[in-house]
């Protein structure tokens, strides 16, 4: 995305490009892939806010003078040390609320930017730090009753820098260009190559990564390259923290994957890039402790709140003399519970399964994790490390479900299986791929079991 700041008197901003709709197209002309562009038009609102030309609204920026020993000035041409100034929005022009001038006897400006402006961010030595940024989560103490979803993804913003090293040439008309800080995430599921013959029907009601950092401070400075006397933008984050924070979404009514591939979490989320190793499924126990659950690790999963029936035809079943038990009738079939797995069908109860991920998220790309669940040549995933004493469970719990939706919610496990274990025969499998924002040239997509 770029901006264009306006010369002479009033400093101000002209986005030059925008970002993205749903379907990703990458029409960036840049071949070293500095500037990042998308397709001219937003996707569907249910999107996590991906900054674009309409939505950018104010941004903060910082400038300084550059001495010609390559140092920089220690006075401020905009902001100061504590503060950025707020460049403002208005019909596609950028402006402070006083006016800038070039400054005399000076070659090269440096500027800074962000957006959204409202974030609070220090100057350090070689640009702004943005100190103890957290992506948002959806309000599950609510207990609206109107409300069909809790997703992470509508309550979290794109979080996009720049920098520009400015030559006194360009007549204080300055191009920035800016890049998104964070990685967005779409998850997505299907029953893969269902057979004809396989009656299985899955349904979701939500989906989650788990054990993600979820704080991070950003530093958007710059490095000299003294070969061509040029200043690279340096973004790093630092100080990833909160590593057990986890993001998706609940909904009420259930997607079912017979109907083909869906969308899992209804808002693609927005996270703090990092490398994450995967949930290690097989020591997450104490053989001393037969009934206590002790994690030992922190490592990454997905987690789905869903449901398994298996159809047969037919309205009667042999040996229930009576009692149907885990067994249902609909229309002239009869159906199954095969998990959650309790002694007796009931078409509202759900429980949780995961998939261990390993996950190397970096800035400005898209990240689409498809999960293969009960379809040709995959299972149901593996039972997560949900707590079994109660406080514990509904501190779990209230951390995932809205309070007033955790009826029906099962979490005990089938007296032959512990965590870590399958809960049918087969693993989930799930392919990863990247698109622009840019791609990722070291991310290989690729079908990987757990």
């Amino acid at each position: 995305m770029k901006v264009r700041l306006i010369p002479i008197a009033v400093l101000g901003a002209m986005i030059a490009t925008a970002c993205s709709n749903e379907e990703v197209v990458d029409v960036n002309p840049d071949v070293k892939g500095d500037a990042i562009t998308f397709s001219p038009t937003v996707g569907r609102a249910t999107r996590a806010t991906e900054t674009t030309k309409s939505n950018l609204g104010n941004f903060a920026v910082y400038a300084k003078a550059v001495h010609p020993n390559h140092s920089l000035y220690n006075s401020f041409l905009i902001g100061s040390e504590t503060t950025p100034e707020t460049a403002k929005e208005q019909d596609e022009v950028w402006t402070l609320d006083r006016n800038v001038y070039w400054p005399t006897g000076v070659e090269r400006v440096f500027f800074w930017a962000y957006s959204p402006a409202t974030l609070t961010s220090k100057f350090e030595s070689t640009g702004p730090l943005i100190s103890s940024f957290t992506p948002s989560n959806s309000d599950l103490a609510s207990n609206n009753e109107s409300l069909t979803l809790w997703a992470d993804g509508e309550h979290q913003t794109d979080l996009v820098v720049a920098f520009e090293d400015v030559p006194s040439s360009s007549n204080t008309s300055v191009t920035i260009n800016f890049k998104h800080a964070l990685s967005q995430v779409l998850i997505n599921a299907q029953q893969k190559d269902k057979q004809a013959k396989d009656n299985r029907t899955v349904k979701i009601k939500g989906s989650w990564i788990v054990n993600l950092n979820g704080k991070g401070d950003l530093s958007a400075g710059f490095t000299w390259n003294k070969n061509d006397d040029k200043a690279n933008h340096n973004t790093n984050w630092q100080s990833l923290s909160n590593p057990t924070s986890k993001y998706g979404s609940y909904f009420t009514s259930y997607k079912n994957l017979s109907g083909g591939k869906q969308d899992v979490l209804d808002e693609s989320l927005m996270i703090i890039p990092q490398h994450r190793p995967a949930w290690n499924r097989a020591i997450t126990t104490t053989p001393e402790a037969e009934n206590t659950l002790t994690p030992t690790n922190d490592g990454v999963y997905i987690m789905l709140l869903c449901r398994i029936e298996l159809r047969h035809p037919g309205t009667t079943h042999e040996g229930d003399e009576g009692d149907l038990g885990d067994v249902a009738i609909e229309g002239s079939d009869h159906l199954h519970q095969l998990f959650p797995v309790t002694d007796k069908f009931n078409s509202n109860e759900y429980g949780f399964a995961c998939i261990p991920v390993d996950i190397d998220f970096a800035m400005g790309k898209k990240y689409t994790i498809d999960l293969d669940i009960c379809g040709k040549d995959s299972g149901a995933g593996y039972y997560p490390p949900v707590p079994e004493n109660e406080s514990d469970l509904k501190n779990f719990l209230d951390k995932f479900i809205p309070k007033n939706k955790q009826d029906n919610i099962i979490t005990k496990r089938p007296d032959n299986k512990k965590v870590g274990d399958p809960i049918l025969d087969d693993p989930i499998k799930f392919n990863v791929t990247v698109d622009a924002w840019e791609n990722d040239d070291n991310w290989k997509p690729g079908n990987i079991t757990m």
